[in-house]
């Protein structure tokens, strides 16, 4: 069998060519499909990304509301304790006072 003639490769070349154009063309289609996608997805990210950022925003704002009113909270407890212990000696002292006002009375009476 003898080789193909410049001729037999032309016409190859007639059907190949059609199909890889219908190839590339569908090829092309894919990629502005692919790159329309793309862009809705780069919007979305974006969109995601706002929404994120807004609500770290948001949680370090409360965990900042969280710490002041826990220290709020720290200093109410220590005023209370300092009132309680304020108060601790002057009942003391009128207990014992009272005690005393007791036995002096006691001891008058004896005698």
């Amino acid at each position: 069998m003898p080789g193909k003639t410049q001729a037999d490769r032309l016409l190859d070349l007639e059907n190949v060519v059609p199909r890889i154009d219908m190839k590339l063309q569908t090829s092309e289609k894919a990629a502005d499909a692919l790159s329309c996608a793309h862009q809705e997805t780069v919007g979305k990210v974006g969109d995601l990304r706002l929404a994120f950022e807004t609500t770290i925003v948001l949680l370090k704002k409360e965990i900042e509301d969280l710490k002041k009113w826990k220290e709020e909270q720290k200093k109410e407890t220590e005023e209370r304790t300092k009132r309680i212990w304020a108060f601790g000696p002057n009942a003391l002292a009128a207990l014992i006072g009272g005690l005393f006002a007791l036995l002096v009375s006691y001891f008058a009476k004896q005698k």
